[in-house]
């Protein structure tokens, strides 16, 4: 298929030209960047990266049980001879906890240990997500550069940077940032397969099937995504070669072999999956109660309010103080981007945005809104942002089009390195809840440093660790500890010794426990305490704050009555 060329004047190259015009390339559609794209690329990818990667392992505050079980799992994978514990050979899901949840982030953190060869740690585990959530800035540089002519392209990094959501979540090691990347560059080499060249159409079946693979919540983003645009765009589709027609069908079949062979060994997952999650699919219900049910949470993910204004809906971990998931200040370009989208519908460029707007919250609906399971909505709402103010600047002459792209370019840039200190500096600080139900704070500060202090101060302590303040608190284990200091550790509530009497050897046992659990403890009468000898503190200071235990201690006990 021929090349769909830009007009004649952003492509013409008339002598004298500045070199920061100068084409990549002289046919193809590289002819279309210039040296001053690539260089504007460069720019603003370094501002991404800067902003995702500094001071990494200190925001998020936490470090949470699901993101050390993706190296947890790729150790495993590796000792294992790429085989998991059932024996399968490059296996398609691994359990997360009670459910089976992980695919390709696993191997992408495998790739990662083998090529750098370091032992897991928080960076390594989170500058590895954030490596591979790049794919979501370039996409959206490539969508609006190819697939809406944009002269202000560069602004989609930009406007990504600023998005609370994303930042937060980008900085973490979770699965749902990989699937994020994956559909931006999914949905970018569909603008390449459609109005390019149709060779793209194997990339287009490889990334939609890492977008698949990368989060639970992704099949049903690629499940709608697929179906629509499969339709919208069926006459182009059928009118490729039988050739072409025939390797993409091949692609397809290759990509879905692994979740058949899935589904095949494990039909009970599916089932499995909505029960952990507590979904209203698998309640005694009627069938129409059910529909109602997920129009009402799907219309609600796509209701502004949760989007621009703060909420409750999301767990403190996942969301920024006083701020929407989307910066307030985006709403009148995101609307107008919506406007000029619906009323354009029929321009195959213009429903991009609009089948992602549709497949962002579909997953989310079949259990509850939540900002990870809908994450994918940054990719539209970043590409109507742009098409919003590519339509008010259109109002203005050249160059005062660009001096107002300029100026917009730096506010974003400063609000991106703002919102990076504030962050950096205050997040510690923006919620006090640091227990179970709030930030699940200390995962580094106990596992990566008390612990393994203790164990080597006294080579015959063993550790009674509380697993009360964490989710899952066994990858913690895992992850920071070697196979010889896990043995010389157990995860064990004070309740177990509150309610059943158990030996305890004074000299040997070290209890670690959250302060609520000590003051149990003290007031159970079972137990002769000696003082704590050493005490973790919160970001705040304060021993118990909100009525939520704080993860803290190390208590020597002695034997109870």
């Amino acid at each position: 298929m021929a090349n769909l060329l830009l007009p004649a004047t952003e492509i013409e190259t008339p002598a004298g030209q500045p070199w920061w015009q100068t084409p990549l390339a002289g046919t193809g559609w590289l002819s279309h960047l210039t040296i001053g794209d690539l260089l504007l690329l460069a720019g603003s990818l370094l501002l991404y990266f800067y902003t995702r990667l500094t001071d990494l392992t200190s925001f998020p505050i936490y470090f949470f049980c699901d993101e050390a079980i993706h190296s947890v799992l790729a150790r495993d994978l590796i000792a294992n001879g790429f085989r998991d514990g059932e024996g399968t050979l490059f296996p398609t899901y691994f359990r997360n906890a009670e459910k089976w949840s992980l695919s390709l982030s696993v191997y992408l953190h495998a790739l990662s240990i083998i090529l750098f060869g370091f032992a897991p740690s928080v960076w390594m585990t989170r500058a590895t997500s954030v490596v591979a959530s790049v794919l979501a800035p370039v996409g959206i540089a490539v969508l609006l550069r190819f697939g809406y002519h944009s002269r202000h392209w560069w602004l989609g990094v930009l406007v990504l940077c600023t998005l609370p959501a994303w930042f937060l979540h980008s900085r973490t090691a979770f699965e749902t940032v990989l699937m994020v990347a994956c559909y931006a560059t999914f949905l970018a080499t569909y603008v390449l397969y459609r109005f390019y060249d149709d060779r793209w159409l194997v990339v287009v079946i490889l990334f939609g099937a890492a977008t698949f693979y990368s989060y639970a919540n992704g099949q049903g983003v690629m499940l709608v995504s697929g179906v629509i645009l499969l339709i919208s765009d069926l006459r182009y589709h059928l009118s490729r070669s039988p050739r072409r027609i025939g390797i993409a069908s091949i692609a397809i079949l290759l990509a879905a072999i692994p979740w058949l062979r899935f589904r095949w060994t494990h039909p009970e997952a599916l089932f499995e999956h909505f029960r952990s999650l507590n979904s209203y699919w698998i309640q005694s219900i009627p069938l129409t109660e059910k529909l109602q049910r997920f129009g009402s949470l799907y219309l609600q993910a796509l209701d502004p309010r949760y989007w621009f204004w703060p909420n409750a809906v999301d767990l403190d971990r996942h969301r920024f103080p006083d701020a929407g998931h989307l910066p307030l200040f985006l709403l009148p370009f995101i609307g107008i981007g919506l406007v000029v989208c619906l009323w354009r519908w029929r321009d195959a460029h213009y429903r991009i945005p609009l089948i992602a707007l549709l497949a962002a919250p579909f997953s989310s609906a079949l259990v509850g809104p939540a900002i990870t399971r809908m994450l994918a909505m940054v990719i539209p709402a970043t590409l109507l942002a742009v098409i919003g103010l590519d339509m008010l600047l259109a109002f203005l002459s050249h160059s005062r089009q660009r001096f107002v792209t300029v100026i917009l370019g730096v506010i974003l840039a400063i609000n991106s390195l703002t919102m990076t200190r504030y962050a950096i500096l205050g997040g510690p600080l923006w919620f006090r809840d640091y227990g179970l139900n709030g930030m699940q704070y200390g995962a580094q500060q106990l596992f990566g440093e008390t612990i393994p202090t203790l164990l080597d101060r006294d080579p015959h302590i063993i550790l009674r660790v509380s697993p009360t303040w964490a989710n899952n608190p066994n990858s913690f284990a895992s992850f920071f500890l070697t196979p010889a200091q896990q043995r010389r550790v157990e995860l064990i509530n004070i309740d177990a010794y509150r309610y059943q009497r158990r030996d305890l050897d004074r000299q040997r046992d070290v209890f670690i426990m959250t302060a609520g659990e000590y003051w149990l403890a003290q007031q159970s009468g079972k137990f002769i305490l000696s003082p704590p000898e050493q005490i973790i503190p919160y970001p705040d200071g304060q021993p118990v704050l909100c009525g939520t235990p704080r993860v803290r201690c190390q208590y020597r006990r002695d034997s109870g009555r």
